[in-house]
């Protein structure tokens, strides 16, 4: 008598019980199949790479890597030992402080202040943030936004008086304070001053010499500098 294999008997009138199991291994070995197939995929690409290394091939880097690397490296910057790196690296010159335009005011300026005689200094370029301050009877995070906003800016020239605080704001309005972020940061500026009580001179490239000394003298309150009567 010859016994009928269970698994390859008909299925009318057979066990189908055995069904559900054998679905489920055909299942099974589906996923392990997957599975073994994604990691030699990765495993040839990383050999391959191996590879093409070792015969001396270039390799680019991918995309991805340069941007992580980057990004890495640009958020690890406030690090002193980062900075010390980054310099190290690089090669330095001088520039001008002051543009062409920007410094044809200076001793037109400082002249002014000289003729005042009241012990007003001028500095340029100057951080925003280094000669004004939001005051201290604002809640904590209203005062670093404020600082945030101004801290990055610069005047272009900060007159102070004798006891080193900022009484007049010059900005040079060349072509380039007309674009729209210009003229936004110049907004900024300016409302810092209106709010600090300190004045905003706004200087164009068709102001003349005495226009711009007439502005001086006149806001800083001594007009015996535009000149005197014989």
């Amino acid at each position: 008598m010859i016994e009928q294999n269970p698994f390859f008997g008909p299925i009318a009138g057979g066990d189908l019980g055995s069904v559900p199991h054998i679905v489920m291994a055909m299942l099974v070995a589906i996923l392990v199949l997957g599975v073994l197939t994604k990691h030699w995929r990765r495993s040839g690409r990383r050999g391959h790479g191996r590879r093409r290394h070792a015969a001396g091939a270039v390799i680019l880097p991918f995309q991805k890597a340069r941007q992580n690397t980057s990004t890495t490296n640009t958020r690890n910057m406030h690090l002193p030992e980062q900075q010390m790196i980054a310099v190290a690296a690089a090669t330095f010159e001088t520039q001008p402080l002051l543009n062409k335009s920007e410094a044809r005011l200076l001793p037109v300026i400082e002249a002014t202040l000289a003729e005042i005689g009241r012990g007003h200094r001028v500095m340029a370029q100057t951080s925003v943030g280094e000669v004004l301050r939001p005051c201290n009877d604002q809640d904590a995070a209203t005062r670093d936004a404020a600082h945030a906003a101004i801290n990055s800016k610069r005047f272009d020239f900060s007159v102070i008086d004798c006891f080193g605080r900022l009484v007049v704001a010059i900005e040079y309005q060349g072509g380039g304070h007309y674009r729209k972020t210009a003229f936004m940061r110049d907004a900024v500026k300016r409302e810092a001053c209106r709010k600090a009580g300190v004045a905003f001179i706004e200087v164009h490239t068709d102001t003349l010499p005495h226009e711009l000394k007439e502005q001086l003298v006149k806001l800083i309150g001594f007009k015996s500098a535009v000149g005197s009567a014989p």
